[in-house]
């Protein structure tokens, strides 16, 4: 991240976006091999990786060191993803919403509608919020990157406007430094 925002500031940029994906800062995984289906892929809902988090607080200092401001994505597409010509794009094996991994869902789209998975979630905000939020280098907070590629969006398309909708409100009303929302 140094030697990419070094350069962006060489080049006069000053935004970056970084998505907290499974396999670098997600905070509910840890190493994620997604190639394997196994349980050792994921921290758990309610228990954070303090080594994930601990990236991220270093990728933040780095941002700010290089004037950097960040668009900070808390999910990406292939989390919910079972099925993809792009084994790096299926994710859900190793989601810690799976069921099989001891979440609360049997199939990716469940995770815009159950309320346990909401719950887990609106958790885990709350916790990026408390640790993250104070940073000056957050430009803006982005609750998924490509949401419309996640299996069986197309037919769900109304529960996933309703889960940003209501993620939305929450962080509205838990961010005391009233960050943008995307």
């Amino acid at each position: 991240y140094e030697n990419y925002f070094r350069k962006l500031n060489e080049n006069n940029a000053n935004l970056a976006r970084v998505i907290m994906v499974p396999w670098d800062t997600a905070i509910e995984w840890t190493e994620l091999n997604a190639s394997k289906n196994n349980s050792k892929g994921f921290n758990g809902l309610f228990h954070y990786s303090q080594r994930n988090a601990d990236k991220l607080d270093k990728i933040l200092f780095l941002a700010q060191k290089y004037g950097i401001y960040i668009i900070l994505s808390f999910d990406i597409y292939g989390e919910l993803r079972s099925e993809s010509s792009d084994p790096r794009e299926m994710l859900w094996d190793s989601s810690p919403y799976n069921s099989k991994n001891r979440g609360p869902c049997q199939i990716p789209i469940c995770f815009f509608y159950d309320t346990s998975a909401k719950t887990a979630y609106k958790n885990r905000v709350a916790y990026i919020l408390s640790r993250y939020s104070y940073s000056p280098g957050i430009m803006a907070f982005e609750l998924w990157n490509e949401a419309d590629l996640v299996d069986s969006y197309a037919q769900n398309k109304g529960r996933v406007v309703d889960w940003h909708e209501e993620m939305s409100r929450y962080i509205r009303e838990n961010d005391n430094y009233g960050h943008l929302l995307t």
